[in-house]
């Protein structure tokens, strides 16, 4: 019960299992580097939890309270493990093995511990662990007490207390105890109306606002509107404030949940979260995108209905995404990046928000909505000098590209990515490259009419780039071109293409330049069929020597399972009589290499896999001639270890050569 603001138990607690001290240090060893010391802290811990729960919480609630002498470390330290006890996983937990005494105490604990807690994190952890108590509610137990406390809370004059009961009502919403909260109507409206015009509670406000936005509906929904103005307000005070990140946060989540919530005045909350967004310098990145974000949530349901309810959105939402994706740094070492790894450079993160915005707005409110306005954003940047501005452009076009219908905004496009695909800078050149090959796996085989003449013969030579990030674009982009070009037109560049692809294979030690120029060549040869033999003997033995390599980016499993397919590929293209002294050879080095089970290794064992089946279809019967020297890994396979892959591996094959038994379509005969 609740005596002159106070919380008080009128039970008789479980005696603590460890003393003070004692427990303290526990918890400290249970955050040792040292791992033996570590371990036999968890263990003690376990074992504890395990045969006596009661005084295990009853320690926990005991050290949480800033009255027992516990640093803020230990606090949050025990709150948090207090809260994982009363989580449930699988079915069990501590708590659920207290007994109802204990746990009533321990409620009540919690409720004095939040009276004196000043420190931000071990607060929210209090306040999470009276939540998840509230959520595992069940039966006749109903914690009659919890909402007389949380509202004494409320109604104290202590604005620590005040702040603590709207973080707690705001976490009970969503518990099993809803309706309870909501029940108390009068007590919410008049805590909120209170916090969002106090400097130190407005962050607490906004947050509970959003979580009884989230469940309630109808003329509830229409009520808590009202307040639409003041949380406004409330945001932009906070705004320089640590509140504000989880502020935008909250927002976030409420438009995703109730984007109706914000409908009467959705220009105006768009105009705040924009301005937010645009603030560079003013506002931390991370909290730019986040504003940004609430944007996107908030369109996204019906986008019509805001592009209705703010014409100009287009044109305000396309700047900021422009100006997102201009944020990159010229960063030298930017040419040995691994292209694989994912980056947490917060401009970046930024860059790529603003990729996906655009993405975004095209789609959402429609290519005859943003053709205008994306346009005209892309010449202003276009005409700037700085590389940043160009990179923007070649972004902004890339995520475009698939909503494009008219050709000469597409035209106008693959103009500017031509251009700077030769620019001065890596990373424009770059990213120009990554456009044009976006534009041509988006659009029509009209387009690649249209432009081979001129792509072709500038991919070729960009191709030749000094860095290798970039020859690889390059390379990659000239595979989109040729893919939905017609096979007589790829026949007359083939000479130029090959010529560069063979250069690069036997010159370049760049793994990403090799894999494309082998992806590249594999889709001419897909693309030429008959009209790749010329060229046949030329790249046949090349990649037969690359199949054998043990040293070398060559040697990587990616990059000989790539030389594998290739020499499969070429086999297609000429037929069986053509390719059958060079099967033979790669039968040969196939069954010589080791193959294990670790997953670098299987990348491998799935290329030879399908070269084998490919091969199979071109030999058809004359493949049965190899079955002996398979014979000996079937009959390893009876032992465990890497045989049973490379089985595999073999018996799909040899199922493939039984299946056509010598009608290898169009290659048997030949």
């Amino acid at each position: 019960e609740r005596q002159s603001g106070k919380t008080r138990s009128c039970l008789v607690m479980s005696a603590p299992l460890f003393d003070s001290a004692s427990f303290v240090a526990l918890l400290g060893q249970l955050l040792s580097s040292d791992n033996s010391v570590r371990g036999a802290a968890e263990k003690q811990f376990n074992d504890a939890k395990a045969q006596e729960p009661d005084r295990v919480v009853v320690s926990l609630v005991a050290c949480v309270n800033p009255a027992n002498g516990a640093d803020d470390t230990a606090r949050t330290q025990a709150g948090t493990l207090l809260r994982r006890c009363i989580i449930s996983f699988g079915g069990d937990s501590v708590w659920s093995r207290c007994t109802p005494p204990t746990r009533i105490q321990v409620r009540s604990a919690i409720f004095q511990a939040l009276e004196h807690e000043a420190n931000g994190p071990a607060q929210k952890i209090l306040i999470a662990t009276v939540s998840s108590i509230a959520d595992s509610l069940e039966g006749d137990d109903t914690w009659p007490e919890l909402m007389p406390m949380v509202l004494a809370l409320a109604k104290s004059a202590n604005v620590q207390h005040q702040n603590c009961a709207l973080r707690l009502l705001g976490e009970l919403l969503g518990t099993n105890l809803t309706a309870r909260v909501l029940e108390a109507q009068q007590d919410l409206g008049a805590l909120v109306n209170i916090g969002l015009q106090h400097p130190a509670l407005q962050g607490g406000a906004l947050a509970l606002v959003c979580e009884i936005a989230k469940v309630v509906e109808g003329s509830a929904l229409k009520a808590l509107q009202a307040v639409l103005p003041a949380l406004e307000s409330a945001l932009q005070a906070i705004a320089a404030t640590p509140d504000f990140e989880d502020a935008l946060q909250q927002l976030v989540m409420c438009a995703s949940i109730s984007p109706a919530f914000f409908k009467p005045r959705l220009r105006e909350w768009v105009d705040v979260m924009l301005k937010f967004a645009a603030a560079d310098g003013a506002v931390a990145n991370g909290l730019r995108s986040l504003a940004f974000e609430w944007v996107t949530t908030a369109v996204e349901t019906k986008p019509k209905a805001a592009l209705k309810a703010i014409p100009d959105l287009p044109v305000r939402a396309l700047d900021v995404a422009f100006s997102f994706m201009a944020m990159v740094e010229d960063d030298p070492a930017w040419a040995e990046v691994d292209e694989q790894a994912e980056s947490d450079d917060e401009d970046d993160v930024l860059h790529k928000s603003g990729e996906q915005k655009v993405d975004f707005f095209v789609d959402k409110l429609g290519y005859d909505s943003t053709k205008d306005p994306l346009t005209a954003t892309v010449a202003k940047y276009a005409s700037q000098a700085s590389f940043s501005a160009k990179i923007a452009v070649c972004t902004a076009i890339r995520a475009a590209a698939e909503y494009v219908t008219d050709d000469t905004t597409l035209d106008v496009f693959a103009q500017y990515t031509v251009s700077m695909a030769s620019d001065a800078h890596m990373r424009v050149r770059y990213t120009a490259l990554l456009a044009l090959g976006q534009i041509c796996h988006d659009q029509d085989p009209k387009f690649h009419e249209r432009w081979h003449e001129q792509f072709v013969p500038r991919l070729v030579q960009a191709s030749e780039d000094p860095v290798d990030r970039v020859a690889a674009m390059a390379l990659g982009a000239l595979e989109a071109m040729i893919a939905d070009l017609d096979d007589a037109i790829v026949t007359t560049h083939a000479d130029l293409i090959l010529k560069m692809t063979v250069r690069k294979l036997q010159s370049s030690s760049s793994t990403a330049v090799l894999e494309s120029a082998m992806n590249l060549l594999g889709s001419m040869a897909a693309s030429m069929e008959n009209e790749f033999e010329p060229y046949y003997d030329q790249l046949m033995p090349m990649f037969l020597g690359l199949v054998k390599r043990t040293d070398g980016a060559a040697a990587s499993p990616k990059l000989r399972g790539k030389s594998f397919e290739c020499v499969s590929l070429l086999g297609y293209a000429v037929g069986k009589q053509r390719f059958a002294p060079a099967f033979a050879q790669a039968m040969q080095t196939i069954l010589a290499v080791p193959l294990e089970t670790d997953e670098t290794s299987m990348l491998l064992v799935d290329y030879i896999r399908d070269a084998l089946e490919r091969m199979c279809k071109v030999m058809g019967s004359d493949f049965a001639q190899f079955l002996p020297n398979m014979l000996p890994g079937i009959y390893a396979a009876i032992k465990p270890g890497s045989a049973v892959t490379q089985v595999a591996t073999l018996l799909q094959a040899m199922s493939v050569a039984w299946r056509t038994g010598g009608r290898g379509g169009r290659t048997e005969g030949r």
